[in-house]
């Protein structure tokens, strides 16, 4: 009985050893234990937040052998594989929607796992316990459902469990084709698309505007100030709050993970009026926060963009995932890519309506990622 399988819910993630967590999901940034926890100890997630920690965790006898992290959520912001539409349906049947269980990175829509398992156990028999693990809590919580955001394909491949749905969305990412430079890389566009990019980048070069890229340990207290007052401005301007992210989560940020930052500041006479903050691992880069103290035309493009390009082209990184959203981006060089989410529905009016919804939203995304493809850029060929 000793080697039985047996699974538990924590609603902290210091009930779990740093190192037994990293053991099974450390090999992706924003899975490690430090990142997660960096989100609960700066009170980002928790009850204020509609973001309730509700991590899985699965043991052989006393022996971690797979975790998941899990929320309990009671609103469907941050999450950017959107809902909206069957939170309303529920609405108007009187029904509730919230909560539901949702494993995600909060507030990041970044591809990557969400199920770690050790190499020792058998996948198949980890996923069927795991299904029926958030099903059992689903219903005990009185949930409407679950939902995995955004695991990779090869996870997704995993979850053939009975009634499951499956969603997929566009998101659009530069690829390393080869280039030297940006040059070289605006040489791969047709001419009047370069001709655009160019005009875009020289207009700014007009301003006067500086700008420099700082890594991570040479960061000080002045630039995380700076960089937490544009991205506090730029989210009150647009959202009305201040973002979902506290300076006492970015101050972690700097503390567990400086060698993967980079962080871009724009510069006007010598005052910094702009940021982009970056986070790098392995061969990707990841565009996540930005925020500005005036509006400049092609600041956005600039710093969030091009740079980013330049950045990989510089330190030979081959993919950059600037986040989602944002067709602008195609015709910037950034090719469209799928991501994709799972998940249940427990209501059986609402399950196989929304069934064929999913089925409806594969095929139409596919024809969009069809179109936006021929929308690219690059010359024939490219």
């Amino acid at each position: 009985m000793s080697d039985a399988l047996r699974a538990e819910f924590v609603s902290d993630l210091s009930a779990v050893d740093p190192a037994e967590w990293d053991r099974l999901l450390g090999h992706h940034l924003f899975t490690r234990y430090h990142y997660l926890a960096a989100l609960e100890q700066s009170h980002c997630v928790g009850e204020a937040s509609g973001w309730l920690p509700h991590h899985l965790l699965v043991y052989r006898g006393t022996t971690l052998v797979a975790a998941m992290p899990l929320y309990i959520k009671l609103h469907s912001y941050g999450e950017y594989l959107f809902d909206w539409s069957w939170a309303r349906a529920y609405e108007q049947r009187g029904l509730d929607y919230y909560p539901k269980l949702v494993s995600a990175i909060p507030f990041t829509a970044i591809t990557g796992p969400r199920l770690g398992i050790d190499r020792t156990q058998a996948p198949a028999d980890i996923h069927a316990l795991v299904g029926h693990c958030l099903t059992q809590r689903a219903e005990s919580l009185d949930a409407s459902g679950v939902q995995l955001l955004f695991p990779d394909g090869n996870e997704l491949k995993q979850w053939t469990l009975p009634d499951w749905y499956r969603r997929r969305d566009i998101r659009f990412q530069w690829h390393h084709r080869g280039e030297a430079n940006f040059s070289e890389f605006l040489g791969r566009f047709k001419s009047r698309k370069r001709k655009m990019v160019n005009k875009e980048r020289q207009r700014l070069a007009d301003t006067g505007i500086s700008f420099e890229t700082l890594s991570g340990h040479d960061l000080t207290d002045a630039h995380w100030h700076a960089f937490i007052q544009c991205y506090q401005t730029t989210y009150l301007k647009r959202s009305g709050h201040p973002g979902y992210l506290s300076p006492t989560f970015f101050r972690l940020l700097a503390q567990h993970f400086a060698e993967h930052v980079v962080l871009m500041v724009a510069r006007q006479q010598g005052t910094i009026i702009a940021c982009a903050l970056y986070l790098k691992e392995g061969d990707t880069l990841y565009g996540r926060y930005w925020g500005a103290l005036q509006a400049v035309e092609g600041l956005h493009f600039e710093l969030c963009y091009y740079r980013g390009i330049e950045y990989c082209l510089q330190q030979g990184l081959n993919r950059f995932d600037p986040g989602v959203q944002g067709e602008h981006k195609l015709a910037r060089g950034f090719e469209p890519v799928f991501s994709y989410g799972t998940g249940m529905i427990r209501h059986p009016d609402f399950a196989p309506a929304i069934a064929h919804f999913c089925q409806e939203e594969w095929l139409a995304v596919g024809q969009a990622e069809e179109q936006a493809r021929q929308a690219l850029p690059f010359r024939e060929g490219e």
